[in-house]
């Protein structure tokens, strides 16, 4: 689960998915964050029983005889007062959300190559299969934009294109 500064935009790298490269493997994500409700300019001085809030800005939340920095979440076990220090304010946890994310740029590029700096080549040789690989590539985008998504289908979808992509880098 990501947590995020509600202060800020949320931008996932890499590192957030434990892969230690610049780009995304082709392959399909399972993404789960929270979103919070900023409070300012208010700043709460009471939080309520099971409302998960996450602390934000500079400085310190007590809460229940426990302090909190920023970026760290924690769940009101009991309506009661908090106390910061420094700019630190609380943001109330609006909702948790869901997405499968999709990457597949190093599989576009890999067929942009092969169509545009081989045109005459080996690309006119495999005109129905690039254009199924084409179509296969928007049906994914349409899956991921619309969250209607088969991981197992996605997966196996990616991996036929890297197959068929490779069968034509090879044959030129």
């Amino acid at each position: 689960m990501i947590a995020f500064n509600p202060s800020e935009p949320l931008d996932l790298t890499t590192a957030n998915f434990g892969i230690d490269q610049t780009v995304f493997p082709n392959t399909v994500y399972n993404v789960q964050y929270e979103l919070y409700k900023k409070t300012t300019p208010v700043t709460l001085t009471n939080v309520s029983n099971e409302v998960q809030y996450i602390v934000y800005g500079d400085g310190t939340c007590t809460y229940n005889g426990n302090t909190y920095r920023e970026g760290e979440v924690f769940i009101a076990e009991n309506n009661g007062a908090v106390s910061f220090t420094g700019g630190a304010k609380l943001a109330e946890l609006l909702e948790s959300r869901h997405k499968f994310y999709t990457f597949v740029w190093e599989l576009k590029q890999r067929l942009y190559n092969i169509v545009h700096e081989n045109l005459n080549n080996q690309a006119n040789d495999y005109t129905e299969l690039l254009d199924k690989i084409q179509s296969e590539l928007d049906s994914l985008d349409w899956a991921n934009y619309t969250q209607q998504i088969s991981i197992s289908k996605a997966q196996k979808t990616i991996n036929w294109i890297n197959e068929k992509l490779t069968e034509i880098e090879n044959a030129g």
